[in-house]
C-alpha cells in the first residue's frame, strides 16, 4: 500500500511503478504483455520482450508506450468514443 499527500506544487507529479512476478505467471486476458527479465532464466516465455527506451522521448519508445496504454484500456474495457 502506498499513499502520499496532494501535490500542491506548480509542477507535475511523477510516479514510478514496478511489478515483479515469477516467470511461470502469465496474463490471462490477452497474450500481448511484455516484460524485462531482471534475474534468472525464463523457461516459460509467457511474455514478449519489452523495449526499454535508450534516450529521452525516443520516438519508438513513445509509440510503444501509446500501444501499451491502448492495450491496457482495451483489456479493462475502457475503449470507445
Amino acid at each position: 500500500m502506498h499513499a502520499s499527500l496532494p501535490n500542491e506544487s506548480s509542477d507535475r507529479r511523477i510516479g514510478f511503478n514496478a511489478q515483479y512476478l515469477a516467470t511461470h505467471m502469465r496474463q490471462t486476458q490477452h497474450d500481448c504483455d511484455t516484460a524485462i527479465l531482471v534475474s534468472g532464466v525464463d523457461n516459460y516465455g509467457h511474455f514478449g520482450e519489452d523495449m526499454p527506451a535508450t534516450v529521452d522521448f525516443d520516438p519508438a519508445a513513445v509509440a510503444r508506450q501509446r500501444e501499451l496504454d491502448r492495450q491496457v484500456r482495451e483489456t479493462m474495457g475502457l475503449t470507445g468514443p
